[in-house]
């Protein structure tokens, strides 16, 4: 519950009307010799002073508190909050509760329509010790960090002259997640997420521990081919470790998705869905999580764990990079920071540390900057599952189709990665409908 700071006085309008019909009657008898006419307009000046000592020497103590009753909220879907007002010394008259919100997220009442401006309401007359809610549904028209209040409690005199203002000590801060797409599992002849990404048999043998065997993938060692069992079903079979371990995903988030003209970055929104939907697809089927995305602005790398709600929320809050000229001018504050291949130095270290324990590498890159983009596909070590979402920034930015993302595409592909080339177009599931369907090509 948190308490209350107490603003200045401040005249209403009505407040104001009066003070200027005072000073105009008080002038108007001082000059013209009424008297009666100047005592009438020091009356009129007297009552707003009045009003103002009854609301100071009278002013209620109350705490306020907003709840919000969902874990998370998702961007387009009513979410529902409530506020909590508790009188805690004499009795409360009248309040006014006035509850603003940041751009972007709309604060209304049930059975009203959202309008501009704060929310206001009118609450109940409280008694010592007691309390109201208010329930209030919230709904967020992007994602990203939104805040609300400090919230207001307004006062007033019976005679509506005078305000004031009783501001909560602190503001709400309300997270908005991408929406999330369903993702259909693995489907025959799909690239698999499991393991090293392909199947994996036991045989057994008396007296000795299970061998494990799954099938031949380009850079195994040919030392581990396990030849009976490859004669036996007509393909490369390799030895494995017989001891299981839990499969863990590797999310990137790669930089170069650079905000247009408006702030905005579509193809970073395009991403952010698709990896939250990837990441509670393979956290369904028991996959641990590791994401590893670039800040935006502040040049800083989110590195995330499990719990998916953490992830989830850190994807929420990224930003894009800035736009070409506002990178330039930052150019030389940044110099030094990057690799040759323009990724942030921090981000290339903390994706190799997130890939080498990883089983699935899922990646969204930009095509923005061919050479970034072939540095992260680098990344892939032999006999790992890739799977990378390439975004075209020119689509995204309506100048239509780019030839350099489907080479990014192909790249990957000869990379060991299955890829796809991302248009504004495709849907997140569609995407990954047409990423499992494809293969990666052999290495040269």
């Amino acid at each position: 519950m948190s308490t209350t700071t107490r603003t200045r006085p401040h005249l209403s309008g009505r407040g104001r009307g009066l003070v200027a019909a005072g000073l105009t009657l008080t002038g108007a008898g001082l000059v013209l010799g009424f008297a009666d006419l100047a005592r009438v307009g020091l009356l009129a000046l007297l009552l707003p002073l009045l009003s103002t000592a009854l609301v100071v020497l009278f002013r209620p103590q109350v705490d306020v508190e907003l709840i919000q009753h969902q874990a998370a909220l998702e961007t387009g879907v009513s979410g529902a909050v409530s506020v909590q007002v508790r009188c805690r010394t004499r009795a409360c008259p009248d309040l006014q509760l006035q509850v603003p919100a940041s751009a972007g997220l709309d604060v209304t009442a049930p059975g009203r329509s959202p309008h501009s401006g704060p929310l206001s309401l009118w609450l109940p007359k409280l008694g010592r010790g007691q309390l109201t809610r208010v329930g209030m549904e919230i709904r967020a028209q992007r994602r990203g960090r939104h805040r609300i209040g400090p919230l207001r409690l307004v006062l007033g005199d019976p005679f509506a002259l005078v305000t004031v203002s009783l501001l909560s000590a602190s503001d709400y801060e309300v997270i908005a997640r991408a929406p999330i797409h369903p993702l259909e599992h693995d489907r025959p002849g799909a690239v698999s997420i499991e393991g090293d990404g392909n199947p994996i048999f036991a045989v057994g043998s008396p007296g000795l521990p299970d061998i494990a065997i799954r099938s031949y993938r380009i850079g195994d060692d040919l030392r581990r081919v396990h030849w009976p069992v490859t004669a036996h079903r007509g393909q490369l079979m390799v030895r494995q470790d017989s001891h299981p371990r839990s499969n863990h995903s590797a999310l990137l988030v790669g930089p170069c998705l650079q905000a247009g003209a408006d702030g905005r970055c579509h193809s970073l929104d395009w991403a952010v869905e698709a990896m939250g939907s990837v990441a509670v697809h393979l956290d369904a089927v028991g996959h641990e999580l590791t994401l590893v995305a670039d800040a935006g602005r502040d040049s800083s790398v989110v590195t995330s764990h499990h719990p998916l709600a953490q992830i989830l929320d850190e994807l929420a809050v990224l930003e894009p990079q800035p736009s070409k000229s506002s990178q330039a001018e930052a150019s030389s504050a940044t110099r030094g920071r990057r690799t040759s291949s323009g990724i942030p130095d921090r981000f290339a270290a903390q994706a190799r540390t997130a890939i080498g324990g990883s089983t699935c590498v899922v990646l969204a890159c930009s095509s923005n900057d061919q050479a970034a983009a072939g540095s992260l596909l680098a990344l892939l070590p032999p006999g790992r599952t890739g799977l990378v979402f390439v975004l075209d920034q020119e689509a995204f930015t309506g100048s239509g189709p780019s030839a350099a993302a489907e080479e990014i595409t192909q790249l990957a592909r000869c990379a060991g990665w299955s890829s796809v080339h991302i248009t504004p177009e495709m849907s997140v599931a569609q995407a990954w409908w047409r990423l499992q369907a494809r293969e990666p090509a052999r290495r040269p």
